[in-house]
């Protein structure tokens, strides 16, 4: 979008009698702000209610595969594959779904190396009362 086309839409969103000011706010933010990340780059990534074995995925490496926008909260989302390889020799890809907050520093490849906790390859962990539950 040109500056100009911006700046009609920031009048728009100035008048008093405009309706959809927010949906306004969003076309902008999405024509005026980019993911931080690309697509097929590795980084360090947490998803805290996510377990792979009964292994929660914290700081594990993982592979940008698609982005996505969120303009009502005004975030980027991304899906991730992580290789996952147990010390029992089962080599496994795994998909997460996080936002930039939970992305961390750039790393060389997605390939994690873990010990099972427990014989469930992929599981949600849900908190109750500080407890967690699988």
């Amino acid at each position: 979008m040109t500056k100009t086309e911006l700046n009609t839409l920031q009048k728009l969103i100035e008048k008093e009698d405009t309706k959809g000011k927010k949906l306004l706010e969003r076309v902008i933010w999405l024509n005026t702000t980019k993911p931080k990340y690309a697509i097929g780059d590795c980084y360090v990534v947490t998803d805290r209610g996510h377990y792979i074995y009964g292994v929660p995925v914290i700081n594990m490496n993982a592979k940008i595969l698609d982005i996505h926008s969120n303009s009502r909260n005004k975030l980027y989302l991304y899906d991730l594959e992580l290789i996952i390889i147990t010390d029992s020799g089962i080599h496994e890809e795994v998909k997460v779904y996080i936002n930039e907050n939970d992305i961390g520093r750039k790393v060389e490849d997605n390939i994690n190396k873990i010990v099972p906790k427990n014989k469930y390859s992929e599981s949600i962990g849900i908190t109750l009362d500080g407890n967690t539950a699988w």
